[in-house]
């Protein structure tokens, strides 16, 4: 049975609630972050996005040198690629959308959404 009562780093194994680990922008597993055991690593990042209906990211990003996937876990939401001149709706539980480094994306939430990204290191 696995247990996430109380948060445990213990450089290599840890525990926890990744909303709760990821309060500084929703990252909790990643290159940038200090003291934190196993779950600092330039192989993946993983947020955890918590995004009320209609908040949105205006600004274009190119996902430089990562590839990225979003994976919807609750709500509906919307990924944009204005140069792929697509927008893909996240509306069940697992939606994901893939996409790889250079590729221009903003994105907002139709409802009060959570999901989780993934970014890693694009291949040589």
């Amino acid at each position: 049975m696995v247990s996430t009562q109380r948060a445990a780093d213990e450089g290599d194994f840890a525990v926890g609630n990744a909303a709760e680990s990821g309060r500084a922008g929703g990252w909790f597993v990643g290159p940038f972050l200090e003291r934190a055991g196993i779950r600092r690593t330039d192989r993946v990042e993983l947020k955890w996005g918590v995004h009320r209906a209609g908040e949105r990211r205006d600004g274009i990003s190119d996902g430089a040198g990562v590839g990225s996937a979003a994976v919807l876990v609750t709500g509906s939401f919307v990924m944009e690629f204005p140069t792929k001149r697509r927008h893909v709706l996240l509306s069940r539980c697992g939606d994901y959308v893939l996409y790889g480094p250079g590729v221009a994306h903003s994105w907002h939430a139709v409802t009060d959404s959570t999901v989780l990204t993934v970014r890693w290191p694009a291949d040589g």
